[in-house]
């Protein structure tokens, strides 16, 4: 048979971390994603038989979708960093910030013009995942080994050691 590119195939695939401390309590993060579009199989034409629409598709995933590309914000702040005993943070961020609707997979549907009754083919995508907030607490308690280190560290601090 003939070659064609693979579904999982990209060119192009990119992400970028950025991440900042603004100071001991808050940190800034931005993720920036981007990928070529998936390949998909176009639809050349179609035809009717006895009321059912069939398709001609083209060259197997010689076409793709739209590239793929999402921008995350998040800010995570650590209110108690000097706890001994646990360590906790908060973390509010935005997955897909500009709401870019990255096509997961596109379907075709017949449409009829009322007025010449000519049939045509309209494409669609069908999109995952618009703007999405969260809220994250993190929490864990640290090993008893730690807790004593620190412990042993504090009264070092206090006597001068």
């Amino acid at each position: 048979g003939r070659p064609y590119p693979a579904l999982q195939d990209r060119p192009h695939d990119f992400s970028a971390l950025l991440s900042y401390n603004l100071n001991p309590k808050w940190q800034l993060s931005a993720i920036f994603v981007y990928s070529s579009g998936t390949p998909i199989t176009p639809i050349r034409g179609f035809f009717i038989v006895e009321q059912n629409v069939n398709y001609l598709f083209g060259a197997r995933n010689s076409q793709r979708m739209q590239p793929y590309h999402r921008l995350d914000l998040s800010a995570t702040i650590l209110p108690n960093k000097d706890n001994p005993n646990y360590e906790s943070s908060w973390t509010i961020a935005v997955y897909n910030i500009y709401d870019n609707r990255n096509p997961l997979f596109q379907y075709y549907v017949p449409e009829q013009d009322e007025e010449t009754g000519q049939l045509n083919l309209e494409g669609r995508n069908v999109s995952f995942f618009p703007v999405i907030p969260s809220l994250t607490w993190n929490f864990s308690w640290k090993p008893k080994s730690a807790v004593e280190k620190t412990e042993v560290e504090t009264s070092k601090q206090k006597t001068g050691l």
